[in-house]
């Protein structure tokens, strides 16, 4: 049913009927209830730390509540997938210019520079006996590069293999 939704979801996107509901709202809050649902599962399953880390008096941003915070559970529970017992995943909110960025960084396996470029193509798998065995469709990050993009935010990534990755979203500030 996990890979039916998916594929809704992109059909959606790709036809632009994909309904959200934007609205100026404190991605801080959505960043830290995503935390406080996900830490119990990260401790559990992998003995990690799930740490959650804000800048004071950011501003509002646009954006859908729902699908942002989507975006940040595909984000976390893909660091959970792929880093190593005892290891860390960070989620931090910080102000970026005229932006917002969220950020989802761990100590995980990485990955190669090759891929880099088409994690967010949909069905692209950076390796394919890893994705068998934590599941998955390949399609996860495409639809995360969807949701934002039609938000008006953007994402990109930084991975070095044996220390981590790092997914960075831009969000649009709204003015105060």
């Amino acid at each position: 049913s996990a890979l039916v939704d998916d594929l809704l979801s992109l059909a959606r996107a790709d036809a632009s009927e994909l309904r959200l509901e934007l609205r100026p709202l404190r991605a801080e809050e959505v960043a830290r209830q995503v935390c406080d649902t996900l830490a119990p599962l990260a401790r559990r399953e992998r003995q990690l730390q799930l740490v959650q880390t804000s800048e004071a008096g950011l501003p509002f941003v646009l954006g859908d509540h729902d699908r942002l915070a989507q975006v940040l559970t595909n984000l976390v529970r893909n660091a959970i997938n792929y880093t190593p017992d005892g290891g860390i995943i960070s989620v931090t909110t910080a102000r970026a210019g005229d932006d917002v960025a969220l950020t989802v960084s761990d100590t995980g396996i990485g990955m190669p520079p090759e891929d880099l470029e088409r994690v967010f193509e949909r069905f692209y798998r950076t390796d394919e006996s890893r994705s068998r065995e934590s599941g998955g469709s390949g399609l996860g990050l495409a639809i995360v590069r969807d949701l934002l993009s039609a938000m008006g935010a953007s994402i990109s990534v930084e991975s070095r293999q044996g220390v981590g990755s790092s997914f960075r979203i831009l969000l649009h500030a709204q003015p105060a």
